[in-house]
């Protein structure tokens, strides 16, 4: 349980790349390492409407009644710290 006034940070989310925005797909690339190689690998799956960025994840916060105190987004990968007040 989270106190009053206490601080959690979110990261390591990985926002997804959109293949194709008519078709609402997006796509979660994989790199497996092998021994003696690396294989490229990923897969597509449907998606929301809705684009699931970091302002996405910053008002699915506030809207459960968090104060977010500092955000930042680095290649896809997010940085949301949030607080309950």
């Amino acid at each position: 349980m989270l106190t009053l006034g206490g601080r959690f940070l979110v990261w390591d989310v990985v926002l997804p790349q959109r293949l194709d925005q008519s078709k609402g797909i997006v796509a979660f690339p994989l790199l497996v390492k092998l021994p003696d190689e690396e294989v490229s690998t990923g897969y597509g799956c449907p998606w929301p409407d809705k684009e699931q960025d970091l302002a996405y994840y910053a008002q699915l916060a506030q809207d459960a009644g968090f104060e977010v105190v500092t955000q930042r987004q680095e290649n896809r990968v997010l940085f949301l710290e949030v607080q309950k007040p």
